[in-house]
């Protein structure tokens, strides 16, 4: 396991409530969160501009043929937690909102700086 798959690795419990069905816990336990974690955090840091939800997304879809909302959208909360993205904000202290393809604003999010420092680069990760 290398450094990036320990940060983003995901505890199993979070992934599916407390009441949820058999079969909603069997997936959880087959999905690869820290995969999924990889990619979307790999995603965000090649826009160096900072991205919107629609363009990681995208990105998800042309690079790694993830075409799923919830796969790529569901990481934004565990990357958010282990503090390796943040949403930008202004001086005022609002966040930063960029127009979505339906027109609807959405937070622009980017790597956390102290992050964009860290010794490995995970555009090397063999995430096929």
């Amino acid at each position: 396991m290398n450094c990036l798959e320990m940060i983003v690795m995901a505890e199993l419990y979070t992934l599916y409530r407390r009441d949820a069905e058999e079969t909603s816990i069997e997936s959880a336990e087959k999905l690869d969160t820290t995969k999924l974690e990889t990619i979307v955090l790999n995603a965000i840091a090649s826009f160096h501009n900072g991205c919107i939800s629609d363009e990681v997304r995208a990105y998800c879809e042309n690079h790694h043929n993830i075409v799923a909302y919830s796969s790529v959208t569901a990481r934004y909360k565990s990357l958010k937690e282990k503090e390796l993205i943040e949403y930008l904000k202004d001086a005022e202290g609002n966040h930063v909102k960029r127009a979505g393809n339906s027109g609807r604003n959405q937070k622009v999010m980017v790597l956390k700086k102290k992050q964009m420092e860290l010794p490995w680069n995970t555009s090397a990760l063999d995430l096929a």
